[in-house]
């Protein structure tokens, strides 16, 4: 699935863009694609699958990410709640790198946007309080949403409820050979993730040896070839829980497994729970 290339407009008036979406159907829609301008998104009350770069996850709760320019990713798939809403925040680099921040008071910023390049996740009282403010931004005037915006960055950098999404940084050239070769594997494997899929496969679909696909995989997302199977197909196993009352079994083989023991040591490796676990805090949850 290659990325749609985004092209973004600021609200009139103001040097950025910013939008409240309320409904499933704006939440839900899938939407693979990239953009030049950093991006911060909050997530009231929802759940749903995040998709940075080579990071799939699944998250609870809300959620607050910041990105990096020309970090592919998903909108987030969203399952909605009675409160439930989603703002969104874009600013092109130009924005925010015209020697404004290259003053020393703004230091803190320039980090935060230098870290934003491979997804930051938030939480806590970060999250909170910046998904508040988000919504009242909303209906800010220009000015005032500009103040507002300089005093969130600076408290999004100052936070310590965070961590970063990607270990490398995955940005790459819109049409570089790079881009559309890791972007082939990805719609590989959201097609055939239910099946058996070696390495042999993707290593031809890339053009590359098995040993060099290796090499490539690892320097462009961080991660091993078989590290970024099963996290995609854990991700999907927790959507399922979520969305569907089948036994752990069925799970499992609906998401490309075949031996119980290796499903539950890799579900508890990613979500800290082993699928039993997981399943009882779902009912929990509601």
């Amino acid at each position: 699935m290659k990325p749609i290339y985004e092209k973004i407009t600021p609200n009139p008036g103001t040097s950025f863009y910013i939008e409240k979406f309320e409904g499933g159907a704006i939440c839900n829609a899938p939407f693979w694609h990239v953009h030049p301008e950093f991006e911060l998104v909050y997530v009231h009350n929802g759940k749903g699958k995040r998709h940075i770069g080579s990071h799939i996850s699944f998250y609870e709760d809300g959620d607050l990410v910041m990105l990096g320019p020309n970090l592919p990713h998903s909108v987030f798939s969203n399952t909605d709640y009675t409160d439930n809403y989603e703002v969104v925040v874009q600013m092109h680099p130009q924005l925010l790198h015209q020697g404004l921040f290259d003053l020393p008071e703004f230091e803190q910023i320039k980090a935060l946007l230098q870290r934003a390049v491979q997804g930051i996740q938030f939480w806590g009282t970060t999250k909170m309080e910046t998904g508040h403010m988000l919504r009242k931004l909303c209906d800010f005037s220009p000015a005032e949403r500009m103040l507002g915006l300089l005093s969130m960055l600076l408290s999004l950098s100052r936070s310590r409820e965070y961590q970063l999404l990607n270990v490398e940084n995955m940005t790459m050239e819109i049409h570089s050979n790079d881009y559309e070769r890791i972007n082939r594997i990805y719609d590989y494997i959201s097609q055939n993730y239910r099946q058996p899929v070696s390495l042999e496969e993707v290593a031809a679909l890339s053009g590359l040896t098995r040993n060099a696909f290796c090499r490539f995989f690892k320097k462009v997302t961080g991660k091993t070839f078989v590290q970024f199977l099963n996290e995609y197909r854990i991700t999907k196993a927790r959507e399922l829980m979520y969305r569907r009352r089948i036994s752990i079994s069925e799970v499992m083989i609906a998401c490309g497994f075949n031996e119980l023991s290796y499903f539950s040591r890799q579900f508890k490796r990613i979500t800290g729970y082993t699928p039993t676990a997981y399943r009882a805090n779902v009912k929990a949850w509601g």
